[in-house]
């Protein structure tokens, strides 16, 4: 007995599984749902942050810039008038020192005249002429003296021209400057408008995004992207950014037509009164709105742009959802 009881024993097995019932399908699912809702909420707020910096930088470098040109203004007004007094000074210092020369000019002419005729009169006046020799001498030193001090002043006068030639390339600097700071201002707005845009259509999921093939000429920089129309009732709301893709900034209109069924095909030609202008450097939005709209009155939305020189460089069709 004792020996059966032994081989049952090692014919028991060992890990016993116990199945206690079977896990609902929505359990099972709804860890995989939180994942993939919590993976959003990353992407999102990641691009959220990413736009919000960039903005506050811009906003940043924009407002250390006007900072530095303010401080450079103020220091060339100061430079400015440090130059103007100076150029008063010296010009008031010069016509002294002038008019001056020319008395003791006048004043040694006439000296030496009158030491001729003492000369000439008698021999008496050999100790006053010995005297007006050394008037004459400190004379001609005094002469000497404010011929340095001339010196002196065109020297001052060169410095002078120095300092407006460095107010000239500092005015120069402002000018490339305040390009820049234009160029900064630009860049922060179509950041601006491109975080807008990433806004509402976050926060607008009714509204429909078209994706036709694009027409267009083979050297066309201009593309059009996230066009939305919105039609509610007997209103439709069309919106798109017209962007460009090439290096150099473009200009030229655009044409935005509504298309019944028969007009599908139709060419769409240039008209002035209808024309949009535009000047884009990298992209620009567009809008526009029909009210009263009768039903199935317009088929399609056909967007078309020329350049500054009338050449057509996209022609393009998007449909029109049905309104609920």
């Amino acid at each position: 007995m004792e020996k059966q009881t032994g081989r049952n024993e090692d014919q028991v097995p060992k890990d016993i599984i116990h199945i206690i019932g079977l896990r609902n399908n929505w359990e099972i699912r709804r860890g995989s749902i939180i994942i993939l809702g919590v993976f959003v909420a990353i992407i999102f707020f990641t691009l959220l942050g990413t736009n919000a910096y960039q903005y506050f930088y811009k906003k940043y470098l924009t407002s250390n810039f006007l900072a530095q040109n303010q401080q450079q203004r103020l220091q060339n007004e100061s430079l400015q008038n440090t130059l103007n007094q100076l150029k008063d000074s010296h010009s008031e210092q010069l016509t002294t020192l002038q008019t001056e020369l020319k008395t003791t000019k006048n004043l040694l002419e006439e000296t030496q005249r009158q030491l001729q005729s003492k000369q000439q009169d008698t021999t008496e006046s050999l100790d006053q002429s010995a005297q007006s020799i050394k008037e004459v001498e400190s004379i001609k030193k005094e002469l000497k003296e404010k011929e340095r001090q001339l010196q002196k002043m065109k020297a001052q006068q060169q410095a002078v021209s120095k300092l407006q030639k460095t107010i000239r390339e500092k005015d120069s600097l402002i000018k490339k400057l305040q390009t820049q700071k234009n160029e900064l201002e630009l860049q922060t707005e179509e950041l601006r408008q491109e975080f807008t845009n990433f806004k509402k259509s976050l926060e607008n999921p009714l509204l429909v995004e078209n994706s036709p093939n694009l027409n267009s000429t083979p050297d066309s920089r201009l593309v059009v992207e996230q066009f939305q129309t919105n039609l509610e009732n007997d209103t439709l709301l069309i919106q798109f950014n017209l962007k460009n893709v090439g290096q150099d900034a473009q200009s030229g209109h655009v044409i935005i037509t509504p298309l019944s069924q028969n007009q599908i095909d139709k060419e769409v030609v240039f008209d002035p009164r209808q024309a949009l202008p535009f000047f884009i450097k990298r992209f620009r939005p567009f809008s526009k709105e029909y009210t009263n709209l009768q039903k199935k009155e317009f088929e399609a939305i056909r967007i078309t742009v020329w350049d500054r020189n009338r050449n057509k460089q996209l022609d393009q069709n998007y449909s029109i959802p049905e309104s609920e």
